[in-house]
Formats: structure tokens, sequence, C-alpha cells
């Protein structure tokens, strides 16, 4: 897997720092970040067609244009416990390899655009960070968790 936010590097500083647009969107009151280059699309929740067998975090499949996307729960990968349907919900499309899967959010805040120097370790949050999570990212009023969506998935696959 490719890291989707550059590693911070403090020996070299540059003339014009750089920056990346982060998707923020929030789950259970709390706000995480993914990098804009790895979002296909958003979409609002429709109906799932549950599949059956499937791993809890797998909520079923949904149609897109025509071809089924699979349709996961991040709640469940981050260890949140599921909530009621919430009308704000919408469906992160993330193209992983040659698959295009659907991660579920309670809430897509916006984009922000998140200087190198605005991202600390995720060795800010424990001493031994997950692989999924990327750093935090400090813009303005938000604080964001970046995530790496795929990653998150492999945790639990």
């Amino acid at each position: 897997m490719t890291q989707l936010l550059a590693p911070l590097d403090h020996a070299h500083d540059h003339a014009h720092s750089e920056a990346r647009e982060v998707l923020g969107f929030v789950i259970e009151g709390s706000a995480y970040g993914v990098d804009i280059p790895t979002i296909a699309e958003i979409l609002r929740l429709l109906e799932v067609t549950p599949v059956p067998r499937a791993p809890s975090f797998i909520l079923g499949v949904l149609s897109v244009r025509g071809r089924l996307v699979t349709i996961v729960s991040t709640r469940e990968l981050l260890r949140i416990p599921p909530a009621a349907s919430l009308t704000r919900q919408r469906v992160l499309l993330i193209n992983v390899g040659k698959e295009t899967l659907g991660f579920v959010v309670d809430e897509v805040l916006q984009v922000f655009r998140v200087l190198r120097e605005e991202v600390e370790p995720p060795e800010v949050l424990t001493d031994d960070p997950a692989p999924h999570a990327l750093g935090i990212a400090r813009t303005g009023s938000e604080t964001l968790i970046l995530l790496d969506l795929a990653r998150l998935l492999d945790d639990r696959w």
C-alpha cells in the first residue's frame, strides 16, 4: 500500500509549504480526514443489499451505475458502536486495488487544505499507532485524524 500523506520531514524546510486537500468527515462526533485523490465519489446512502455470511463490517452491496460496490461500515472498522440511521450519512467511494469500495460515514464536512506543518505524526495519539492512522491535522477550528481507509480495511480483512 502506498502512503497517502507524505511523512513529515523536519530536516527539509521548503520556502513554500506543501499542502494536501483532505476531505473531512464525522463519525460519532469525531472528525476524520482522507486524502482527496483517494476518493472516487461521494454518494448518499441508499438501500444496501445484504450479503449472506459476509464479515460483520460488510453492510452489503450497492449498485452504482450498474456496477456492484461493496459497502463497509467505517464505524465497525474503527470499533465504534453502530448508530441509528442518520440523515446525513454518506458513502465515500474509494478505489482499493482493482475494486471500488464504499465506506459509510456519519456526515461529510468539507475539503480542508492541510499544510505539511499542520500535520503531526500519529504517535501523538498513542505510542503504538495503528497502520491506518496517518497523523493529526490541525486546520483552523478543526482537528482531523487522518486515515488511510484501504489500510483500515486491511487491518480487519
